[in-house]
This record gives C-alpha cells, structure tokens and sequence, in this order.
C-alpha cells in the first residue's frame, strides 16, 4: 500500500470554497498550504473538472488537505493519500486510527471543511472502503456551533458498525442539542468493497429542524438506505440554532478502523 503525505496529527486553516449563492474563489494552489480547493482555479482533476459541485475532492493531484480547512489526528491516527487503491486515479484519502491508543471518547483521523452558517440543504457524495473495522466509528459528519457562550451545538453523523468479517453502514446520528443524541438505525450496508454513499440534510431556515436521508449510489440513481433521521438542534421550548457549519470527512470514536475514501463532492444552499 503506497502511502504518501502522512499526516500524523496537527491542523491548519484556509478559505472556503465557493457556495451555491456566493460565488467567488478560493485563493491556493497545490503547495502544501490549505488556501484553495481542488475545483477553485487552476487546472482541475479529472473527477472534479466533470462536477459543478460547490466543492470537490478527489485526491489525485493536490497535497492533503488542499481546499480543507483543517487536519486532526489524534493519538497514534493518522490521515495519508494512498497510491495503491482509488475508484479514480490515482490516490484516495485513507484515514487510519488502527495504531489509535484512544480508546475512549475519540480515536480522531478527520479532514474539515466551513461552509459558513448552516444551510438549509446539503448534498454529500463519497466513494467508500472500509478494509479494517472493529466495534463502531463515525463515518462523515456536518456539525456546527453558535456564538461563544450561548452552547449551541448539533452533528448529524452517519455510524459505521463492525459484524462478524464485513465493516457496515449502521446508523444515522442526529444530535438534538441539550437533549442528546437521536439514533436512525439504517439497514446494515456492506462497505468492505468500494461503494458509493450520499448524504442528503434539509433544515429549516433557522436550522432548527430538518432531516438526514443515507443513500447508495448506483450511477446517477440513488436508493434510500432505510428511514430519514429526525433533527432538532435546540431544546423542546425552542431552539439554539448554530451559527457556524462544518464538514467532517474521516474516523472518530473507536480505534481499529482504516477507511478509504474517493471522489467527495458536495453541494450546499443557504
């Protein structure tokens, strides 16, 4: 397995790419700095040149982290681009916290990427592999956070879940801020082979309710992996809505997980 720019632990910040209402570019090229995305100026790769995404990924020319806005590693985990497996050449992100020595809360190997306030729809797509798997880790994550002080905060994560020799696509997390977590559980969906997933979160205008839908992706089609996962992100009197928006890309809680990861493209509206 050709790993390359291992990233062991660390962050570093950027610009955000362009949203569907804004418009502009990012500023950066492809010299190891996290100031412009793989799709904002400059030539672009082959996966990304064939999208109109909002923002895109697909490993195969930049440094890590190009377009992100940050990288986090912890304990032993580490993010790398991998030269040796991909579903478009020639590298896929691989994040790894098998060496984690984590074991509780978090086991941290994640990419991040603002996207300014919440918005109100966003669509994530991703190819997926996952070669190692043990006990359960979060797969890809949106969450956000209001202004200091206030203590909101909300996530809306999708859950892998290890059983018996196959890794799977377990469950769909929302976060409903002071009232904890509710758990969507999702048909078990095999992703020890490359497969291709995506994310689809509808929030109301003052991101305070909405919903979550997993789907895998055959082609342009899209077959709902089992129920919608409600959202709530304040408490029953009302709402504490976020402020701030983040994409999180990679592993987090148990160690023992190495995942693949191809060709994200996602597409947000305010």
């Amino acid at each position: 397995m050709g790993f390359g720019a291992v990233v062991a632990c660390g962050a570093f910040s950027g610009s955000d790419a362009k949203t569907l209402d804004e418009g502009g570019t990012a500023d950066g090229a492809a010299d190891g700095t996290a100031d412009g995305a793989a799709n904002d100026g400059g030539a672009k790769t082959a996966f990304c040149a064939a999208t109109d995404a909002t923002f895109c990924d697909d490993f195969d020319e930049h440094a890590l982290g190009i377009g992100w806005n940050g990288i986090q590693t912890t304990d032993g985990s580490f993010l790398a681009l991998d030269d040796a497996t991909a579903t478009s050449p020639g590298r896929s992100l691989v994040a790894d916290n098998t060496g984690g020595l984590t074991v509780t809360p978090f086991n941290i190997a994640q990419l991040s990427k603002g996207v300014g306030a919440p918005p109100t729809k966003l669509q994530c797509e991703f190819d997926v592999r996952a070669t190692v798997g043990m006990s359960h880790g979060l797969l890809w994550t949106l969450n956000g956070s209001g202004k200091s002080g206030d203590g909101s905060f909300t996530t809306f994560n999708v859950y892998l879940f290890y059983e018996g020799m196959a890794p799977y696509v377990a469950s769909a997390w929302a976060s409903m801020g002071v009232q904890g977590n509710v758990e969507t559980n999702l048909p078990l969906y095999d992703v020890s082979a490359w497969s291709r997933l995506r994310i689809d979160i509808t929030l109301d205008p003052n991101a305070c309710f909405g919903e979550m839908r997993v789907s895998t992706m055959t082609g342009d089609v899209a077959t709902p992996l089992g129920n919608v996962a409600p959202i709530h992100t304040g408490p029953d009197a009302g709402c504490i809505a976020p402020t701030e928006a983040q994409l999180l890309l990679g592993l987090s809680n148990a160690p023992g997980w190495r995942v693949h990861y191809d060709n994200v493209a996602c597409t947000w509206s305010k």
